[in-house]
C-alpha cells in the first residue's frame, strides 16, 4: 500500500506534470517575446524609411510644382475657357512626374539639386539602421 489507492490522486506526479507545462509556456512565452520585439523593430525600421521617402517624395513635388506652376498658368491662362475647374489641371503634372517605364531616371529629376544632406540611393540598404 506505498501507492496510491484506486480513488487517490498521485500529486506529486501531477505537480511534474504542471510544473513541466509551466517550464514549457514560460520559454514559449519568451520566444514570442523576442519574435514580437524583432517585429516592433521592423515596423519602426519601415515607419522611419516612409517616412523618410515621403518627406523626400514631398520635397520634389514641390520643387516640381513650383517650376511648373508659373509656366503652367501662363500658358493655360491664354486657351483657358470659363467652364472649366481648376481641379482638372491637378491631374496632368502628376502624370509628367511619373518616371518613364523603362527604368531611366527623367531629365527634370535629374536637374533638381536635392535639396537635403542625404544623397539619394535608390537601390541599396535604406537610410537609417
Amino acid at each position: 500500500m506505498n501507492g496510491p489507492a484506486d480513488g487517490e490522486v498521485d500529486y506529486k506526479k501531477k505537480y511534474r506534470n504542471l510544473k513541466r507545462k509551466l517550464k514549457f509556456l514560460i520559454y514559449e512565452h519568451e520566444c514570442f517575446q523576442e519574435e514580437l520585439r524583432k517585429a516592433q523593430r521592423k515596423l519602426l525600421k519601415v515607419s522611419r524609411d516612409k517616412s523618410f521617402l515621403l518627406d523626400r517624395l514631398l520635397q520634389y513635388e514641390n520643387v516640381d510644382e513650383d517650376s511648373s506652376d508659373s509656366d503652367a498658368t501662363a500658358s493655360s491662362d491664354n486657351s483657358e475657357t470659363e467652364g472649366t475647374s481648376k481641379l482638372s489641371d491637378t491631374p496632368a503634372p502628376k502624370r509628367k512626374r511619373s518616371p518613364p517605364l523603362g527604368g531611366a531616371p527623367s531629365p527634370t529629376s535629374l536637374s533638381l539639386p536635392p535639396s537635403t544632406g542625404f544623397p539619394f540611393r535608390p537601390l541599396g540598404p535604406p537610410p537609417h539602421t
